[in-house]
């Protein structure tokens, strides 16, 4: 009972933390100059789109803007989830965050909190401009509206995937004692995340064995990021209630598993 009397007050630590933390990484020149890049590449569409590739331009505007905010925002997540956690535990803010009254698990819930609305703030700059993009390129006034059901989920999906990702570097980033290390085992860890489902197909098909199962239930537990890629919300895909409870629970499950696998790590590391 003491426990859940104390819940509210642990919420309310860990979202001002987030807040502190979404703020300083807001001013950070690794967020504007990557959010920057993004919206840079975003309006450069409206050159690329200029030459006639005899398709719809809103299409191609849509695809290349959606592409280019998950190039640069899974570059951003996992810079960043690597940088604000090693940061902290090597600068020493960590323990001056700790020396207050505050529990060690409501800390790290902060830290990600703020790397999780940072994510969501670039996705929304991102997004808006292509938005308005998109409009500008509709094919006539019949169709000037965007699908906007199938838009807005497609960020949702678009923020879910970052979240993802920022997840399994703040784990990488809780288990090694260096950034850099820290930045190359997360990117290891999404380009398994693009190509597993590929590579469990092909090793399924070569027989059974125990090394194969072994495998395979290893790469099982790495999400498949195929699963959450925008673009296919983006053209008139249908987009049920069903199809939007499985996709969100599928990323906000690994998302939550291995954040509070990162705080148990972390735990335990700290003593």
């Amino acid at each position: 009972m003491k426990t859940v009397r104390e819940l509210p007050g642990a919420l309310h630590a860990a979202a001002g933390l987030g807040s502190f933390v979404f703020r300083d990484l807001c001013r950070r020149r690794l967020f504007t100059g990557f959010a920057g890049l993004a919206v840079f590449f975003v309006l450069g569409s409206t050159f690329l789109v200029q030459i006639d590739f005899g398709g719809d331009a809103r299409r191609f505007v849509l695809d290349f803007c959606f592409g280019a905010l998950a190039l640069f925002g899974a570059v951003l997540a996992v810079v960043l989830t690597a940088a604000t956690l090693r940061e902290a535990l090597e600068l020493g803010t960590l323990d001056l965050l700790l020396a207050r009254p505050v529990g060690r698990g409501t800390v790290f819930a902060g830290l990600f909190a703020g790397v999780a609305a940072a994510l969501a703030l670039f996705v929304l700059v991102a997004g808006g401009v292509t938005a308005v993009l998109a409009w500008r390129y509709s094919p006539s006034a019949e169709t000037a509206g965007l699908p906007w059901n199938g838009f807005f989920f497609a960020l949702w999906v678009a923020w879910l995937r970052l979240l993802v990702i920022a997840s399994m570097v703040y784990l990488a980033a809780a288990v090694v004692d260096s950034a850099p290390v820290a930045v190359l085992l997360g990117t290891l860890l999404v380009i398994v995340g693009e190509v597993q489902g590929i590579a469990a197909g092909v090793w399924g098909q070569g027989g059974g064995g125990a090394g194969t199962a072994l495998l395979l239930a290893a790469l099982r537990l790495v999400p498949d990021l195929r699963y959450l890629q925008a673009g296919i919300f983006l053209h008139g895909a249908d987009v049920t209630v069903s199809g939007v409870t499985a996709i969100s629970l599928y990323g906000l499950l690994f998302a939550a598993g291995y954040a509070v696998l990162a705080v148990f790590v972390l735990h335990r590391r700290a003593g």
